[in-house]
This record gives C-alpha cells, structure tokens and sequence, in this order.
C-alpha cells in the first residue's frame, strides 16, 4: 500500500508540474491565431492548446521558449497520467474479476499516452499531418467489449 501511495503522490507532483509549465507557455506565447495572426498572446478560446508548441506563432514570431515549456508540460502530463494510470491498474488487477479489463485499459491508456507524447513532439507549424494523426489516434484509442464478442 505505501509504495502505490508513493506512486500516486509523484503522479501528482508531476502533473501540478506540468500544469504550472503548461501555463508559463500560455503566458510566454507571442501571439495570434489560426484564422487571426494579429492577436497578441494566447486566447483560451481562439487558439489551439497545440499552438504552445509550435516553433514560430501563428503572428511569426518565435516561441522557442514557449514551445519547450509546453513540450516539457505535456510530456509531465503524460508520465504523471502514466503513473496514475500504473497504480489503478495495480489496484484493479487485484480482484480476478476486473484483472483482464484492468490490463485491457491499461495497454490502451499507455497507447494513448504513447499518442500524446507525439503530440508534444510533433510541433504543429512544422509536421501538422502527423501530430494531427497523433491527436486523432490519442481522442479515438478505445476497447469495445461487446465488438470483440
């Protein structure tokens, strides 16, 4: 029990982590939007959470800084929702009955953790199709019970 607390507590720590990165990058962002490249800084609501990662924004100014900050959060995110996602399946994995969908969601939640990790290596202004592809995989990896029966 102690080591999964443990394993519980540094998942936490990591994504408050990444949430504070996550919001320098939001704060660091040069400016403008996909269909306005006038805009200054980051608009909740006109941008994309994937323009923090691109090398130049949407009004051509740099975000080196910017991009590495949302690189480093996402990935944070990640192996925080990794280690969460470790311990649940531990704990699920306990009981006979939940064991084999416990490890089914757990294969598919490190398939989506894999998708999210190509997002944030993929900057959006330099391989738009495949971190595209990468996000769609990430929003639609999912285990149907009843097709596979």
């Amino acid at each position: 029990m102690p080591a999964r607390r443990s394993l519980f507590k540094l998942a936490r720590r990591a994504i408050a982590l990444g949430t504070l990165l996550a919001i320098v990058a939001i704060a660091r962002y040069p400016g403008g939007t996909m269909l306005d490249h006038s805009t200054s800084g980051y608009s909740f609501f006109h941008n994309f959470l994937s323009d923090l990662g691109m090398t130049v924004a949407h009004d051509g100014q740099p975000n080196a800084l910017g991009s590495t900050l949302f690189i480093s959060s996402l990935c944070l995110l990640v192996v925080g929702g990794g280690g969460c996602l470790v311990g649940f399946v531990r704990l699920y994995s306990e009981s006979p009955r939940s064991r084999t969908f416990a490890r089914i969601a757990g294969v598919i939640g490190l398939v989506v953790c894999a998708s999210f990790i190509g997002v944030a290596v993929t900057p959006e202004n330099r391989m738009l199709g495949l971190h595209v592809q990468f996000t769609l995989f990430a929003f639609s990896a999912k285990f149907d019970p009843v097709a596979t029966m």
